[in-house]
């Protein structure tokens, strides 16, 4: 059992990315239709010579949308399930564009940290392009918001500005100390928490991509999480390169903790926390002057 836990934690990718190829909705279970395209990707081939290519489904709603949401998804499944989180704010103004990594739902490849947030990258460098016009907001879920917080770090440094906000919810900061609190969970591992834990890279961690980023910030995660500790997502909070004091900025605030389990934050309850992510949309996305327009992506 322990030469498997060293062999998983050192692996990482079947630990931290559980993807699956299900259809769980199609592109024509929404109003309008999502829109769907293939992006290529980094300089993988498959064996046929096919450059890695990443699904991406965009949202818009039937009006001019206010702003676009990119969505980094969780471990599990793929898109088609994961769309559901945020499929709702499309009915509130908002375009929202979310994609599989490599090796999720019909992405090629196979995932891994780094070419994960390079999707990232692509997709967020791609929507910019696509909707020079409009502001841009990212929204990260558990998995997705480690990954996403290193892809929007990359992407500010190469073009400041352009990106409004960072939505995180469920989320942590560090690989290795997220490693260190699950063996921590069980009564077997426990005692093998630090050796094991620290054959887990903390390379790529969000963290310190978050110490880096000067960008509006609202963060979530509920307190009887069980996948990702609370405790996980708070030392991710206390990284964040703002003066704004926890809890104390008003509405919503920066860092907002609630129950109801993992990824629960913008299920239909708890309902208020649906409002707090449509308080920091409005305000991350209100108009700006025309000398404070961020540059667009060439």
């Amino acid at each position: 059992m322990l030469l498997f836990l060293g062999l998983g934690l050192a692996g990482c990718n079947s630990v931290f990315f559980q993807p699956d190829a299900e259809i769980y909705s199609e592109p024509t279970s929404f109003s309008p239709p999502a829109l769907e395209h293939f992006l290529t990707v980094g300089n993988a081939f498959d064996d046929k010579g096919e450059p890695d290519r990443i699904h991406v489904w965009t949202l818009l709603p039937r009006s001019p949308p206010k702003g676009i949401v990119v969505h980094f998804h969780g471990n599990a499944q793929n898109l088609t399930s994961h769309v559901h989180f945020l499929s709702w704010i499309v009915a509130e103004g908002y375009g929202l564009v979310t994609f599989d990594y490599r090796g999720y739902g019909r992405s090629s490849g196979t995932p891994s940290r780094q070419r994960a947030i390079e999707d990232g990258e692509a997709v967020l460098a791609s929507t910019a392009k696509a909707y020079a016009s409009l502001p841009l907001v990212v929204v990260a879920q558990s998995l997705g918001g480690a990954l996403g917080t290193v892809a929007v770090a990359r992407f500010q440094t190469q073009f400041p500005g352009r990106l409004r906000g960072l939505v995180l919810d469920s989320t942590f900061g560090s690989w290795r100390d997220l490693a260190r609190r699950k063996l921590a969970q069980a009564v077997v591992t426990w005692p093998l928490q630090f050796p094991l834990s620290f054959l887990v890279s903390d390379e790529l961690s969000a963290s310190e991509a978050l110490a880096q980023l000067d960008l509006p910030l609202f963060q979530t995660h509920a307190v009887d999480d069980a996948v990702v500790p609370f405790e996980a997502g708070l030392a991710l909070a206390r990284a964040a390169r703002t003066n704004v004091p926890l809890g104390e900025a008003g509405w919503p605030p920066r860092f907002l903790a609630i129950t109801g389990g993992h990824t629960s934050a913008f299920t239909p309850s708890p309902g208020n926390v649906r409002k707090a992510l449509l308080a920091f949309l409005e305000s991350a996305t209100k108009k700006q002057t025309p000398e404070k327009l961020a540059p667009t992506v060439e």
